[in-house]
């Protein structure tokens, strides 16, 4: 059972035995000084408010799993009081984080620390040893995992990073679950995987820019059946107008024989049933007519849509409207806000 974070207890400028958080006699004679000085004090009581409240919130984030957030506000308490407590709470952040690298570096400083008990010595020591224990599991991991994916086994090699990621989540690990993904042709997680490797603190400059150009080229594989669809739209939105114009114009003898017609005081019984019969065929006309160009017409504003998303670049923001879109469940997923 892994300790929880031990709750703030604010202990003043603890000395390390470590040259890094160690004070020299003169630091002491300065901070000694400061102790008599009423407006170092004041700060110094500021401070420790200001450590108190930091801790309040790094234990509430904490306890939602938000270990990043709670990670950020422990540090800026070590940094005014250096205590075993936080500089415990600092590891078990790393820890969960997964970044074994800083957890270790940790804890070795949390060891280093003076002051310590007996009880807080072996924990110190049993998660340290943990994190060594994992580490070379992560690392056995990895090198197998590597090996399987030079060799193009991707189906191998996934599983494999996905447990050296629970382990150690390292940008190269990330990297390899990415291209994992996206061997396996599982474009949408691979994207995904991809902007989850960018968003690491350690990734390499290069491997970035490699991670954003499959990106790119995820998203246009993604949006070419958009184009093919937009164009079709169009096109078939051409035939519906084209019809529409031929009914009308082939309509035009009927319309002229009314037009002739409509105004005569009297007609006679053939005339009658021609015009009530040009009546109804030009009434029909018109509604196919009808039909034909309004269905153009949303086949016209479909297919500038599809186009739209299969040429846009990446996620972007339309004026007066916001239109975002990326690759969802079986192709691209769009919403839009107005």
């Amino acid at each position: 059972m892994i300790p929880a974070p031990a709750r703030y207890r604010p202990v003043r400028l603890s000395r390390s035995r470590t040259s890094l958080i160690g004070s020299s006699v003169g630091a002491l004679a300065v901070a000694l000084f400061c102790v008599l000085n009423t407006a170092s004090v004041v700060t110094a009581q500021d401070g420790l408010s200001r450590a108190e409240t930091l801790n309040v919130e790094a234990q509430v984030q904490f306890d939602r799993g938000s270990y990043r957030q709670a990670l950020d506000r422990w540090t800026e308490v070590y940094a005014a009081f250096r205590n075993p407590t936080t500089a415990w709470n600092i590891a078990r952040c790393y820890e969960e984080l997964r970044e074994l690298d800083a957890a270790k570096v940790a804890y070795e400083l949390f060891l280093g620390l003076e002051g310590l008990s007996p009880e807080e010595i072996e924990a110190g020591e049993s998660r340290l040893a943990s994190i060594r224990a994992w580490f070379e599991d992560w690392k056995g991991l990895s090198d197998r995992a590597r090996a399987r994916a030079d060799e193009g086994a991707w189906t191998d090699a996934l599983p494999m990073w996905e447990r050296a990621a629970r382990l150690n989540r390292t940008a190269p690990t990330l990297y390899g679950i990415a291209q994992a993904l996206d061997g396996l042709g599982r474009a949408e997680d691979a994207v995904v995987a991809y902007r989850v490797f960018i968003a690491h603190p350690q990734a390499d400059p290069q491997r970035v820019a490699e991670a954003m150009a499959r990106i790119d080229a995820l998203l246009d594989d993604a949006r070419l059946p958009l184009r093919v669809a937009g164009w079709s739209m169009v096109g078939a939105s051409v035939v519906g107008f084209t019809l529409g114009a031929i009914v009308l114009v082939g309509s035009q003898d009927d319309a002229d024989f009314i037009d002739a017609h409509k105004d005569a005081p009297t007609l006679t019984e053939p005339l009658r049933v021609e015009f009530d019969a040009a009546r109804d065929r030009l009434g029909t006309a018109r509604l196919q007519a009808g039909v034909s160009f309004g269905a153009g017409g949303l086949l016209a504003l479909s297919g500038a849509v599809m186009l739209y998303l299969g040429y846009a670049q990446g996620d972007e923001e339309v004026p007066s409207s916001t239109l975002r879109w990326g690759l969802g469940p079986g192709g691209v997923a769009a919403s839009v806000a107005f």
